[in-house]
């Protein structure tokens, strides 16, 4: 399975951005200061993504096909 992630920084504060799949793999883990958005496709072997931070960070994702 393939999973689009995005992240836009909001410009203030902090701006990591941090990505699990499985509550083990990061898939992002990312200062959006630097690299602003982030966007990105990943490949995941199934379970659930978590994002487990994100203060001041938008952000979605989807299922790809």
């Amino acid at each position: 399975m393939r999973v689009r992630i995005i992240g836009r920084w909001s410009g203030v504060g902090a701006s990591n951005f941090v990505v699990y799949v499985n509550g083990r793999s990061s898939v992002v883990n990312a200062v959006l200061r630097e690299h602003n958005p982030y966007d990105g496709v990943h490949l995941v072997n199934g379970g659930t993504v978590e994002i487990t931070r994100a203060d001041n960070v938008s952000w979605s994702f989807s299922e790809e096909r």
